[in-house]
This record gives C-alpha cells, sequence and structure tokens, in this order.
C-alpha cells in the first residue's frame, strides 16, 4: 500500500525521473495509475476465486493494496466499468 517512485527507484538503482518517463511512454499512464491497474487486476482474481469467499470485497482491497474504501470504489468502477459488488454478480452468472 505504501509502494512509491522513490521507493521503487531506489529499489532498483535508478533514478525516479528516468523510471517515471519509462512508465509514461510505454504504458501511457502515470506511476500511480500503473500500480493501481495491478491492484485491480488482483481484486478481480480474488474476488472470483472461492479461496477468498469469506472476506468482504473491502477487505480484499485493503489485502490488495488500497488504504481508502472511497478511492478503492471509484478506481474500480474507472477500471472495470462496474462497481465491484456488479463485478461479482455479473461473474457469478457465467459460473
Amino acid at each position: 500500500p505504501t509502494i512509491n517512485l522513490q521507493q521503487l527507484s531506489k529499489l532498483l538503482g535508478i533514478n525516479q525521473r528516468d523510471i517515471s518517463h519509462v512508465i509514461n511512454n510505454s504504458f501511457n499512464k502515470t506511476f500511480r495509475d500503473l500500480i493501481n491497474d495491478y491492484r485491480i487486476a488482483e481484486v478481480k482474481l480474488k474476488l472470483v476465486s472461492k479461496d477468498y469467499e469469506h472476506m468482504s470485497i473491502l477487505g480484499i482491497a485493503l489485502e490488495c493494496g488500497f488504504n481508502s474504501e472511497a478511492s478503492f470504489y471509484r478506481i474500480f468502477k474507472k477500471n472495470a466499468g462496474v462497481s465491484p459488488k456488479e463485478f461479482v454478480a455479473q461473474h457469478s452468472k457465467h459460473v
């Protein structure tokens, strides 16, 4: 949940500006958007996994690195086009 560009830069030993440039040009998005895309992908996997049926949507979101319920729901809907609850309902129809 606390990963940021500075930490990634230090971890990789690469200048922050260079990492940011590569992400912006290669993925056409910001570092934060890229991280959130990976988080949402992980949330989606867990929402449809029987291994996580015992967890709430918010519990899964927190486990995947989101710190705020409001920002999670906003980002999820932007990414998936539906709310997390709608996503789960849609998936359960296809099982």
